[in-house]
């Protein structure tokens, strides 16, 4: 029962880490296509002057 448990939570976690991976990865296109730089404390794109 332990083990089936532990194996879920696993699971889930893997499945959250890939999700933020996906979500850096299309923030970081999105950035090339808009010409500026994520801030990497907010997460938002800070345009270049």
């Amino acid at each position: 029962m332990g083990s089936r448990r532990l194996a879920r939570r696993w699971a889930i976690a893997t499945v959250s880490n890939q999700r933020s991976r996906a979500m850096v990865y299309s923030g970081l296109s999105l950035q090339r296509r808009l010409g500026g730089r994520v801030d990497k404390v907010s997460g938002t794109v800070v345009r270049r002057p």
